[in-house]
């Protein structure tokens, strides 16, 4: 009789498992005991449970991605748009040299959003694909602050854009 009972909830425990596998509920019924087996199935529960949670908040960035990628991807034809135009302009009408460094200039502007876009969307593709790894560690937020600044320095300097960092 105890080996009977001990291999029928082994085969229910290993039941609730294929469940959890294929990604269907186990049931709940028998937690309410105090054994062993009613111990194991309560944690397949939980994992269950967490392993549900995990695949939706997965979900949930999966989307803000897709998101963020058709954004870039609609904020990339503005620019175009203006890249074209100039050209257009530049190719069919005769400039003065003050104007037509206007118009140089306006495309100069319109390439770097398109770079700046593009790896921003590169950079995004990578993450989604997992080629680029998100880790969390601990740092020195003032540390991590100026790493950044440093970075962006000189393409702020050459805009005439000051940077100031003030921590209290």
């Amino acid at each position: 009789m105890f080996q009977f009972q001990n291999r029928k909830e082994m085969e229910a425990l290993s039941e609730a498992l294929e469940k959890l596998i294929n990604g269907e509920a186990p049931e709940t019924a028998g937690i309410s005991q105090d054994t062993l087996p009613s111990k194991v199935r309560s944690q397949i529960l939980r994992l269950g449970e967490i392993m549900k949670a995990k695949d939706q908040a997965l979900g949930k960035e999966k989307e803000e991605i897709r998101g963020m990628i058709a954004d870039t991807a609609h904020q990339l034809r503005t620019p175009l748009a203006n890249m074209e135009s100039y050209l257009e302009l530049l190719e069919t009408m005769d400039w003065e040299e003050k104007e037509r460094e206007n118009y140089l200039l306006a495309l100069r502007e319109s390439q770097e959003k398109i770079r700046f876009l593009t790896e921003g969307l590169i950079k995004m593709a990578r993450l989604e694909s997992r080629i680029i790894q998100i880790r969390k560690e601990a740092r020195d937020l003032q540390e991590t602050l100026l790493e950044s600044i440093l970075q962006v320095k000189k393409e702020a300097e050459e805009k005439h854009i000051e940077i100031r960092l003030e921590m209290k």
